[in-house]
C-alpha cells in the first residue's frame, strides 16, 4: 500500500486548520486515514505567529517505511528540519496516446463482458479500479478455454463472492441497477461510515496533540510561506482565508 502525507483542512470558514496525516495515496482526500501526525494553523495567532506542531518520532517512522509527504507538508517538515529544504518536484511523465488507447480499449473490452454499460464515465472509473480490467481479462481467458467461470472478480474486489452475493447485500435498493451502480453505493456508504465514526477520535487527536509537551513546535514565516504558495500556484490570500484548501485540485496539485 503506497503511503500519503499530506494536509487535511478542518476548522471554519476563512479560519481554516489542517491537520497533518499519513494515509494511503489511493484513497479519497475525505476517506479515513492512518494516524494524526502533526498540526497546523495557518492563520496567525494573537503573536502573529504561524505555529506548526508535530509528533516528530511518527513522522520518521512513516517515512522510514516509505511514506511520501505531499509538496505542502514536505515544505512544512523542511523547516521543522526533519527532511531536506523542500525543492520542486520534477513534473509526472504524460502517458502517450498510444498507452491511454490501449488503456480504454482494455476497459471498454472488460465492461462489455461484464455486460455494464460502456461509457465515457464506466470507462474511466473501471481504469482507476486496481485490478479490475487483469482481473477480468484472466476470467474472460478461462471462458474461452472452455472453463466456468462462477465468481465475479469485478464482485470479488467489491468483497462479495459473487454477483449474487452482492445483488442480495443490496436488494431493495432502487439505484442499484448494476455492478457499477454497486461499486458506487458501496463507496459512498464506505465514505459517510468513516466521516462518522472518525470525528470524535480526530477531536481527541488534537486535544492530545495540543497538550503533548513532547510535540515539536516550529513557528512559520509568512513570508516564506507566501514564497512557497507562489511558486505552486496558490495565492496566498486565498489560502490564509481558507476559501480554497489541500483538497482542491485547483489550488494544489497532489496534497
Amino acid at each position: 500500500m503506497g503511503l500519503r502525507i499530506r494536509l487535511i483542512r478542518r476548522g471554519v470558514i476563512h479560519r481554516p486548520t489542517y491537520r497533518i496525516v499519513c494515509a494511503n495515496r489511493h484513497s479519497r482526500l475525505s476517506s479515513k486515514y492512518l494516524e494524526v501526525i502533526g498540526h497546523y494553523s495557518p492563520v496567525p495567532n494573537k503573536e502573529g505567529v504561524k505555529r506548526v506542531m508535530l509528533k516528530e518520532e511518527r513522522i520518521r517512522y512513516w517515512l522510514a517505511v516509505g511514506a511520501q509527504p505531499s509538496d505542502r507538508a514536505a515544505w512544512l517538515l523542511g523547516k521543522a528540519g526533519i527532511l531536506p529544504p523542500w525543492r520542486p518536484r520534477m513534473p509526472a511523465p504524460v502517458k502517450s496516446p498510444l498507452m491511454q488507447g490501449r488503456e480504454q480499449a482494455q476497459a471498454r473490452q472488460c465492461l462489455a463482458t461484464l455486460g455494464m454499460p460502456v461509457t465515457t464515465d464506466s470507462v474511466a472509473r473501471f481504469r482507476a479500479r486496481p485490478g479490475a480490467a487483469a482481473a477480468m481479462l484472466a476470467a474472460a481467458d478461462q471462458r474461452n478455454a472452455g472453463q466456468e467461470v462462477d465468481v465475479n472478480p469485478l464482485a470479488v474486489l467489491l468483497g462479495y463472492q459473487s454477483v449474487q452475493h452482492a445483488h442480495d447485500a443490496y436488494r431493495g435498493n432502487p439505484s442499484f441497477v448494476s455492478l457499477e451502480s454497486l461499486l458506487l453505493a458501496k463507496e459512498q456508504l464506505e465514505a459517510a461510515e468513516a466521516a462518522m465514526n472518525a470525528d470524535a477520535a480526530d477531536d481527541a487527536a488534537d486535544i492530545e496533540l495540543e497538550n503533548d509537551d513532547s510535540a515539536l513546535a516550529v513557528e512559520i514565516d509568512g513570508a516564506e510561506e507566501a514564497a512557497f504558495l507562489e511558486e505552486v500556484g496558490v495565492d496566498a490570500e486565498t489560502a490564509a482565508k481558507g476559501d480554497d484548501s489541500e483538497d482542491s485540485d485547483a489550488s494544489f496539485s497532489d496534497f
